[in-house]
């Protein structure tokens, strides 16, 4: 009798051991899971900005192109002009 009891409390033991083994591989699963999920919206997240701050440094680049256009525009206008006014004086000198 005292060994079928021995064998049984043995036998629980097992079992307690292994829905224990079993609860702790459940909870490392779900930890990398979630850890997995975060790594992911994290790197949603960092390719957002990327996308953001390029948008940015497109508009900003534009932003000065069209900035660098005008003035150029300008310096073409006012070099016109500086010559307009040369072919005048050299017109009203030939005259």
């Amino acid at each position: 009798m005292e060994e079928k009891q021995r064998l049984e409390m043995e036998k629980e033991r097992r079992k307690w051991e292994e829905q224990k083994l079993e609860q702790q591989r459940i909870e490392r699963k779900t930890r990398l899971e979630e850890e997995k999920r975060k790594q992911e919206e994290n790197y949603c997240q960092q390719q957002e900005i990327l996308k953001a701050e390029n948008e940015c440094e497109e508009k900003i680049k534009d932003q000065k192109n069209e900035e660098l256009k005008q003035e150029l525009d300008v310096e073409i206008v006012r070099r016109l002009a500086v010559e307009d006014s040369a072919l005048q004086i050299i017109e009203n000198n030939a005259s």
